[in-house]
């Protein structure tokens, strides 16, 4: 006698289960896509601002060498001293060492992001046209402010603040906005001790407000 032999039928998913596994697998990218992009895009800020502090550095330490050594009492092609809130005379200091593509003046809009983000978005921040400001020819804005021209030890002479992606978002305080403070005798980022190793004022974590990831991400 004769059997038949029947084959198993093999389990297979319906339509309505393959839809559901579809609209599952799409909801999860459009979930981590953003993230991922966010991640790629910090590393990439991180490695501009890493190139921009170390260009930076060195063309300030050519400007100190032919200023007798310090960035206190600073003049003008005149010879009159840059004076205290002499923001544009302290940045034209540095454009015979910088690659520009564009300057911005005291009261001048254009040259540095006008507003943004603390790094902890628990609110916005102002970056007013008081201060004088630059486009590098790598697309970098810089805006400087020279606060104390009889600056020493401890004190400032000034800051510098940079906006590595130019007025494109994402417009954050430790993302893609750093700063450095400028001594007498040397430069150091926002979250480094002062010269006489206290604290500058600014976290030395990447936190907050995030002016700290100026100094954190350096050594990363």
């Amino acid at each position: 006698m004769n059997k038949t032999v029947r084959k198993k039928q093999k389990p297979a998913f319906s339509l309505a289960e393959i839809l559901v596994a579809l609209i599952v697998l799409g909801t999860i990218s459009i979930l981590s896509i953003p993230a991922l992009i966010n991640g790629i895009n910090d590393d990439q800020y991180k490695t501009l601002w890493k190139k921009d502090f170390s260009d930076f550095s060195i063309v300030s330490l050519k400007l100190m060498q032919d200023n007798n050594g310090t960035f206190a009492n600073l003049r003008d092609t005149n010879g009159t001293l840059c004076g205290n809130n002499g923001h544009d005379c302290f940045r034209d200091k540095y454009l015979p060492y910088l690659q520009i593509l564009k300057v911005c003046n005291v009261g001048v809009s254009g040259c540095f992001t006008s507003s943004g983000s603390y790094f902890d978005k628990t609110s916005s921040v102002s970056f007013d046209n008081t201060k004088s400001s630059v486009i590098l020819n790598n697309g970098t804005l810089i805006r400087f402010s020279y606060t104390n021209q009889t600056c020493g030890g401890s004190n400032i002479c000034g800051y510098a603040e940079f906006d590595v992606n130019g007025l494109s978002p994402p417009n954050t305080i430790g993302r893609d906005i750093f700063g450095v403070n400028i001594y007498d005798s040397k430069i150091q980022a926002y979250g480094s001790n002062k010269p006489d190793n206290t604290a500058d004022g600014n976290t030395t974590s990447c936190s907050t407000s995030g002016w700290g990831c100026s100094t954190d991400y350096l050594y990363k």
